[in-house]
């Protein structure tokens, strides 16, 4: 009687011990800070038409769209530009590290995009302690 119990209890110890040292393990390392895009970034509320050109998947009418849109009612936030039609969740995610909604705009080029439309970067190495 007195060995399954302490086989439970020390089975018990085992797993609280390794139960806390994941979650310590998953403390130690901060999240990387994610840089801002070389290629510049695009403010919405005051960009031109050939400017907003240069945000990957925005042409013409989807500029247009966006200029039409902020002379209605200027952004307030990155967020409100799923209100102009062709801009959904999905596209905003892609368009987001380019995105401001105050400030100059300093974009001078097409950004080079990666899979699946996310932004070519350098990944950050971890803060060594």
């Amino acid at each position: 009687m007195l060995r399954a119990w302490f086989r439970s209890f020390a089975s018990f110890v085992a797993i609280v011990f390794a139960l806390g040292s994941l979650t310590s393990l998953a403390q130690a390392a901060p999240p990387p800070v994610e840089p801002p895009p070389p290629e510049g970034v695009i403010n919405v509320n005051s960009a031109s038409l050939e400017q907003l050109m240069f945000l990957p998947r925005v042409g013409e009418s989807k500029a247009q769209r966006i200029i039409d849109a902020r002379t209605k009612a200027p952004f307030k936030a990155v967020n409100d530009l799923t209100r102009v039609k062709g801009i959904g969740l999905k596209t905003l995610r892609v368009l987001k590290p380019w995105l401001r909604i105050d400030g100059p705009t300093t974009m001078t080029a097409k950004p080079k995009l990666g899979r699946g439309g996310a932004p070519l970067r350098v990944p950050l190495l971890p803060a060594s302690p």
